[in-house]
């Protein structure tokens, strides 16, 4: 209801964390941000952790880091930019609610679309994709590029075999017909599929 007041949080709990060890584990000046290289230059290059960790952490005893330290201090792969590492203290901010809220705020007539420009919000979005939703797109991808190979030969072959029998050409016959091809059943199986997924999320949205 109040997006303003909700940035303003955000932006209020998130700061430089406490380093417990600056004389052997400081916090970086300078990260490599090569698993940018794919995203637009216009783009703020970000890279977010999702840890429980409130501390820039060190044991002093064992001389060892948590092991996902390791990417922002023992990677040296170009471009390594200067880079100003914060943690957010609100608990388990990427969830379903955290985002709904930040979709459905709004201002007097329009979307609160500045929420995007928080830290935070960002860092939750841009964790969630590139370690979550992006393989959803990949396998939806995939699979729609193997139906549509799937038809074309089938398409093809079923041609050439009309034309050496000297058949009228029909495409996409069910295999559970005449048992050959397997084109129909691919894609009404996919609609079957991307229906329930459709529902599911129909649901989901409901609640």
């Amino acid at each position: 209801e109040f997006p303003q007041a909700a940035a303003s949080v955000l932006e209020a709990a998130t700061a430089e964390p406490v380093v417990e060890s600056y004389g052997r584990h400081p916090l970086p000046a300078r990260v490599s941000f090569a698993f940018q290289r794919r995203v637009p230059f216009h783009i703020r290059p970000l890279l977010c952790f999702y840890t429980p960790e409130l501390k820039w952490s060190y044991d002093d005893s064992c001389r060892m880091a948590p092991e996902w330290h390791r990417d922002l201090t023992d990677v040296r792969d170009k471009p390594m930019n200067d880079a100003t590492i914060q943690v957010c203290h609100i608990p388990d901010i990427i969830s379903p609610s955290f985002f709904s809220a930040v979709l459905d705020a709004r201002t007097t007539h329009q979307q609160a679309l500045f929420l995007f420009k928080c830290t935070p919000v960002r860092g939750a979005v841009w964790f969630t994709f590139w370690y979550g939703s992006m393989w959803v797109d990949i396998v939806q991808t995939v699979i729609s590029t193997w139906g549509l190979c799937l038809l074309v030969i089938e398409t093809l072959m079923a041609h050439e075999a009309s034309v050496e029998a000297d058949q009228a050409f029909v495409a996409l016959t069910p295999s559970l017909a005449n048992g050959q091809g397997i084109v129909a059943d691919w894609i009404v199986a996919k609609g079957i599929v991307d229906g329930f997924l459709e529902a599911v999320q129909f649901v989901v949205c409901c609640r």
